[in-house]
């Protein structure tokens, strides 16, 4: 499952483009949201929500976004910087799902309901993550 997380959260593997690597970026955000351990985002990664008293940590997915360098000026998913980056990282299959056009056109959108900053991206991961689940359920 943390294989499937570390390709996923923010349709991640590394960004070259950015100021730090992924495994910083990482780093640096589990210990700003006091992340012991992964059961959280694994949970995430499995449900499409987080479990009851843990919703305060769908900011680490902003954290890595912008740490990274894929958010908008606006507080969104950047959808060509997500497109270019998963193109050129054809070997991570998740990457390839995550930046594929139907998940663009499905979970790229200009207006989301949340009011928090971290919102946007959030939504984003959260819509690109019910996806998969509805995916793997239909095959």
């Amino acid at each position: 499952m943390f294989s499937k997380l570390v390709s996923l959260v923010l349709v991640l593997c590394v960004y070259n483009v950015a100021a730090v690597t992924y495994e910083e970026a990482f780093s640096s955000c589990k210990t700003k949201f006091n992340l012991q351990n992964d059961a959280p985002l694994d949970y995430f990664m499995a449900n499409g929500k987080f479990e009851t008293g843990k919703e305060n940590l769908k900011c680490f997915f902003e954290c890595l976004a912008s740490d990274l360098g894929v958010k908008s000026a606006d507080g969104s998913v950047n959808g060509e910087a997500l497109k270019k980056l998963a193109q050129s990282h054809t070997h991570c299959q998740e990457l390839a799902l995550f930046g594929s056009e139907e998940v663009l056109k499905q979970c790229i959108k200009s207006s989301y309901t949340g009011t928090e900053s971290c919102d946007k991206v959030f939504e984003f991961i959260q819509c690109s993550v019910q996806l998969k689940i509805a995916s793997s359920k239909s095959s």
